[in-house]
């Protein structure tokens, strides 16, 4: 049969010692990849940063987050554009748990992701979405790895997971 398929290329949780960052190497060009995090925990309230690393494992600049939006009650449909080295994959709020999903495609030159989470145990159910590429300087690029940080000195702590699938076609 046709069709299309997940393949687990990567997982990471997290046991008893906190981590300062999760990486997945080895992702490959032209490829569709899908990320899922259903359960981030932090040392204290923090949230989480994407890096693209280069094939020497290096963070690359310039990652352009076309649209960004974060629901609270407090701020509904608010929507900016940054140009930074990472992306920023959480809400409003940062608190000590929450979750995401996304997809990532890596063609040279037509480096995209979506992503789009929230915090479950958060008051003002802060949601995201967020729609990132290379800026157009920086267009040539190639993201060979992903690497997760955290916002400020928090850590991962345990029973964070994180899953990297890559799409198969049959």
């Amino acid at each position: 049969a046709q069709g299309a398929a997940l393949e687990l290329v990567g997982e990471q949780t997290v046991g008893s010692t906190d981590v300062s960052s999760i990486t997945f190497t080895g992702i490959e060009d032209d490829t569709m990849y899908k990320i899922v995090a259903p359960n981030i925990n932090h040392s204290a309230n923090g949230g989480v940063k994407m890096e693209w690393l280069d094939s020497s494992g290096n963070a690359q600049t310039y990652i352009r987050t076309e649209r960004y939006h974060f629901y609270s009650s407090s701020y509904p449909d608010y929507t900016f554009s940054e140009q930074q080295g990472y992306i920023r994959l959480y809400g409003r709020y940062v608190e000590p748990n929450h979750v995401f999903v996304g997809d990532i495609y890596t063609k040279a030159a037509n480096n995209w992701a979506l992503f789009w989470g929230f915090s479950p145990a958060d008051y003002n159910s802060s949601n995201f979405e967020c729609y990132s590429t290379f800026r157009s300087n920086d267009s040539t690029n190639r993201i060979h790895g992903i690497k997760l940080n955290n916002n400020g000195s928090t850590l991962f702590s345990e029973g964070t997971r994180v899953l990297l699938y890559k799409y198969r076609e049959s």
